[in-house]
């Protein structure tokens, strides 16, 4: 009887012995898969999802001449300062264009875009100025709403011009396009255009 009861406690033992090791090997594993999918996952976020600082010469995420149409003259790049908490440093550059009477019915239409950068020290000084200037403008009203994924973009449709601003943040950076033309019409579509060129440099 003792020699049954050793023999049942051993068996016991070696099952409980395997079920342990083979939780260990599970636990091991799913703790391992975890792993690579977050080190896949840090390897693909962008400096704002990762928290890290833009620390990127502005004039390089400005696009460059190559980067817009050829009908567009202008594109050097200017320095911006701003009396707000927080600013470190920023940069804008300037693109016009001209349709000329003969090719619009006797009028001519004038067209000019700026484009803007600006560094701040920590994330949150460039969020505040970033929710300032959308809020202003929400405050104010009288605008149409322009869908850009990402930023917040409006046109003001006036009687003899059209003008309309994008506003966007990534991390330390306040970017965004302000469009303006006498044509009345497109205003949107450049700031569509302006903005989506200014995001891929900046992203």
């Amino acid at each position: 009887m003792h020699d049954l009861g050793k023999l049942l406690f051993e068996k016991v033992g070696e099952g409980m012995t395997r079920r342990i090791w083979k939780t260990v090997f599970v636990v091991a594993a799913i703790l391992g898969i975890i792993g690579l999918a977050l080190l896949r996952l840090w390897g693909t976020q962008t400096p704002k999802e990762t928290g890290e600082l833009i620390t990127r010469p502005l004039d390089e995420l400005l696009p460059s001449r190559n980067d817009v149409a050829t009908e567009w003259l202008g594109g050097d790049s200017s320095s911006v300062t701003l009396d707000t908490r927080g600013f470190l440093e920023g940069r804008s550059a300037l693109y016009h264009k001209r349709i000329g009477s003969t090719h619009s019915g006797g009028r001519d239409y004038f067209y000019f875009t700026t484009l803007f950068v600006y560094r701040f020290s920590d994330a949150s000084s460039a969020e505040a100025y970033f929710d300032s200037e959308v809020n202003r403008m929400i405050l104010e009203g009288g605008y149409q709403e322009v869908i850009i994924p990402g930023v917040f973009a409006a046109i003001y449709d006036c009687s003899t011009a059209d003008e309309g601003f994008s506003w966007g943040h990534r991390q330390n950076l306040v970017f965004g396009v302000y469009v303006y033309n006498n044509a009345v019409f497109e205003a949107d579509k450049e700031l569509i255009e302006f903005t989506n060129l200014l995001i891929d440099r900046i992203t």
